[in-house]
């Protein structure tokens, strides 16, 4: 799977890029969402894992950007955050029916957040 990953924290994208390459997906990783939107429009991504809360962009506008530009975004991105009950994110992504991954649980609940995507990009 192609896997865009954005965080403003440049360890976790770190850590969470070499966890996703170890199990065989190609990764490639963002400061923010402007960055993830340049990137997107070189290439489609099967998946998109964003934080929710990051300066100059949210996780929601990249969410309601990509969608913008590709409706078979809507399957295909996860939300983290460090704090998911706050912020009105755990309301957020109910709504628009995509996992929301608590930061300190990631790892343990990554896959299950992978296996809820939906749509592949197109060829």
């Amino acid at each position: 799977m192609r896997i865009l990953v954005v965080d403003d924290e440049e360890f976790l994208r770190s850590v969470l890029s070499r966890r996703l390459k170890a199990v065989g997906h190609a990764v490639d990783v963002a400061a923010s969402g402007w960055a993830a939107l340049a990137l997107q429009e070189l290439a489609p991504y099967d998946a998109v894992i964003t934080d929710f809360q990051m300066p100059e962009m949210t996780g929601v506008e990249l969410f309601e950007r990509l969608v913008a530009s590709d409706a078979s975004y809507a399957g295909r991105v996860i939300f983290m955050s460090g704090d998911p009950g706050g912020s009105g994110m755990a309301a957020f992504a109910d709504r628009v029916g995509r996992p929301c991954v608590p930061k300190l649980s990631l790892f343990s609940n990554l896959d299950a957040a992978l296996s809820t995507i939906t749509a592949a990009p197109p060829a």
